[in-house]
């Protein structure tokens, strides 16, 4: 199968992710719509590799699937096509392009509408053996292959505000809540495999919400995962739909966090409005940059787990971004002296003057 692509997309992608943008534009389901270069930020951090099953278990049309493939695809094309602006996988394995065509990839989500979309968007993207069903994790389990089963990879922007009827939450999520965005987060721990990693986005209540709930998740995810990073995104990221804060989250599982990086991204392109046009400030190239060293800077700091839980395991970034004092020059000690003796004669010298004047005009 000739699955060659040029850096963009192929057309018949292209075509759809236009179809997309009307959609979401329109208003109707755009809350399914994550901006595709927020969705591509996170999957750059997460760097998902050939060979591993990639989960969204809230998918909407699929864009966090369709560019964790085009991230693998990218990664394993050479140097020379790339620089041509050809992606096509050319150094991954007939094995490997098997299991990513087979079994790389899986998505729920609960309205049917959303999965058909999904679907379809993955088959132009030659992916017609995703795994994509109508399902919602938090209230019904799966038969088959999916009881139990553990991904490497967790990519999600879940639904944010929602309440589910507390007799129809599983009870293996162990979770006395109906929010569902705690109840995603404790699903994505849960179903991350030992060394597996998450990049998901969270609203801004889950970094210090003072429930119960609340405090047990930060609680299990600061001690069973290493959290990463803790990225503060502009409230605007989501206009017009919305203009709630959120975050994202980087985390893998397996072992208990001793640092968390935070960044706070100011400005990611474009414009912070309702209308979202495009503008030169962008903090995303920076964060990148800064990220396999987890470089500190004036929007990037690293915070020990000591100090997070003196705090109460709250992780606004606020409670913990330095104070950045500007440097100020100043003249030289002789100079400034010279200058207050010259201001002083002169001083001095008007003050004759006037004496002068007035007596004078006695």
């Amino acid at each position: 199968m000739d699955l060659a692509v040029h850096e963009g997309g192929d057309i018949k992608g292209d075509m759809y992710e236009y179809l997309l943008s009307k959609l979401a534009q329109s208003g109707t389901n755009g809350q399914f719509r994550t901006p595709r270069h927020i969705i591509d930020l996170i999957v750059t951090l997460v760097d998902p590799k050939p060979g591993k099953r990639i989960c969204d278990p809230a998918c909407g049309t699929a864009g966090f699937l369709i560019s964790a493939y085009n991230h693998i695809l990218r990664n394993n094309t050479k140097p020379a096509d790339l620089s041509r602006g050809l992606v096509d996988g050319g150094k991954l394995k007939p094995a490997q392009w098997k299991f990513m065509e087979e079994h790389a990839f899986t998505g729920f989500d609960n309205d049917a509408n959303m999965v058909k979309i999904a679907i379809l968007n993955l088959y132009l993207h030659q992916l017609e053996k995703a795994h994509i069903e109508f399902h919602n994790p938090l209230t019904t389990t799966k038969g088959g292959q999916y009881p139990g089963q553990l991904f490497d990879v967790i990519l999600a922007n879940p639904p944010f505000a929602g309440k589910i009827q507390k007799e129809s939450i599983l009870a293996d999520i162990g979770l006395e809540t109906r929010d569902t965005e705690l109840l995603f987060l404790k699903w994505f721990m849960d179903h991350l495999a030992n060394g597996g990693r998450a990049g998901v986005i969270v609203p801004n209540g889950v970094l210090f919400g003072s429930g119960k709930a609340d405090k047990k998740v930060r609680e299990l995810l600061l001690t069973t995962c290493d959290l990463q990073a803790v990225i503060a995104l502009p409230s605007g990221v989501f206009k017009p739909y919305s203009g709630v804060g959120t975050a994202i989250f980087i985390f893998e599982k397996g072992g208990p966090t001793e640092s968390v990086w935070f960044y706070e991204l100011t400005a990611d392109g474009l414009s912070l409005d309702d209308k979202r046009t495009q503008i030169e400030a962008n903090d995303i190239p920076d964060l990148i940059a800064k990220w396999p060293k987890r470089e500190e800077g004036p929007n990037s700091f690293n915070v020990p787990i000591d100090r997070i839980r003196d705090d109460g395991l709250r992780l606004m970034i606020g409670h913990y971004k330095p104070d950045m004092l500007d440097a100020v020059l100043h003249d030289a000690p002789e100079k400034i002296l010279a200058d207050i003796i010259h201001l002083e004669s002169e001083i001095t010298a008007r003050a004759n003057i006037l004496l002068k004047k007035l007596d004078s005009d006695k």
